[in-house]
């Protein structure tokens, strides 16, 4: 495993190419998946990329609307501090934080992927792969976001119906039972009940639903725990089988174009002789080089070391204090 010593604080990060946000660990496959995507096109192109997992503020389901805004400006005008070249691609793989971006805050000079708005979200649950009553899985400040969107007289609400066929239930729960579950392997059997119950009594009340889309890209950690829940659920009231989609994947497919085009930039200007010959057949392949900020302790930044080496090879990962760095930023 490649992993690099800590590095003093007041050393900033590499210039980057890929900036992924999220408040923990949701946005690693996100950001996996745009890596592999860069290194199919580009095998022999370096890369650098800077993951900011927010933990200080972990969950985001516990801010307020307000506090969520603040956070979403405080962070990403952080970002344009570290670096005087500006990221050629943005992805904000937190729905909380996406459906609190202010316009003035997405620089004219970087690609911005939002995982996702309120109105991507809207289409994506509205629009399964097959026909049947939707259920958005997702956490209460983006409930509470698509209330507000569509319903913009009445109070806030997590768990409400959007349309005749689209179901919304926010649970604060779930994304530290998935940072769990990415460190350990599993998640104290008494979260994971309390959850199933309050999500049980959510099929109950709405038994037509057949789709399951899951709008937190923490949630792809527990599809295995949901597909426990369904199976009991389904064999004690009814033999319908509901799919599970992660929202994620909808969102970078309907980005792809954009991600492939910005960090094809990003490695026309990016110098060549960082390409490592080391790949086992004896070709070269790239280097590609990731930056987690973080307040992640050692045992935590050796499991994502192994999260990202099991599906990059040729990564090597950095782990920095967020929170130092902030603070020198002020």
């Amino acid at each position: 495993m490649r992993t690099s010593p800590p590095t003093p604080t007041s050393q900033h990060p590499p210039a980057p190419a890929l900036v992924v946000f999220d408040s923990g660990v949701g946005g690693m496959h996100a950001l996996c998946e745009v890596l592999r995507s860069f290194t199919a096109l580009h095998p022999t192109a370096p890369l650098s990329a800077i993951y900011l997992a927010d933990t200080v503020c972990f969950p985001y389901s516990a801010l307020t609307s307000a506090q969520m805004s603040g956070r979403a400006r405080e962070l990403i005008e952080f970002m344009h501090t570290l670096s005087p070249t500006p990221p050629q691609l943005m992805i904000y793989a937190c729905h909380s934080l996406s459906t609190h971006l202010s316009p003035d805050l997405l620089q004219q000079d970087s690609v911005h992927v939002p995982i996702v708005p309120a109105v991507d979200l809207l289409h994506a649950s509205q629009a399964p792969a097959q026909p049947g009553h939707t259920l958005v899985l997702c956490t209460p400040t983006t409930a509470a976001a698509l209330h507000a969107k569509s319903f913009q007289s009445q109070p806030a609400a997590a768990d409400f119906s959007l349309s005749s066929n689209v179901t919304v239930y926010g649970t604060a729960e779930l994304a530290t039972i998935c940072e769990q579950i990415f460190f350990d392997g599993q998640a104290p059997a008494q979260a994971v009940a309390s959850f199933a119950a309050a999500f049980n009594q959510v099929l109950a009340r709405q038994p037509a639903i057949e789709h399951i889309l899951l709008s937190c890209t923490h949630y792809i950690y527990a599809q295995p725990i949901l597909e426990q829940i369904l199976a009991r659920h389904d064999h004690n009231h009814s033999a319908r089988t509901i799919t599970i989609t992660d929202a994620t994947e909808l969102i970078l497919a309907q980005h792809q174009a954009l991600i492939r085009q910005a960090l094809s930039a990003a490695q026309a200007t990016t110098p060549a002789q960082r390409t490592q010959p080391h790949h086992p057949d004896g070709s070269p392949h790239a280097a590609i080089d990731v930056t987690v900020l973080s307040e992640y302790s050692p045992t935590h930044q050796r499991a994502i070391s192994q999260f990202i080496q099991s599906r990059l090879a040729s990564a090597t990962c950095h782990f920095k204090s967020l929170r130092a760095l902030m603070n020198r930023s002020h």
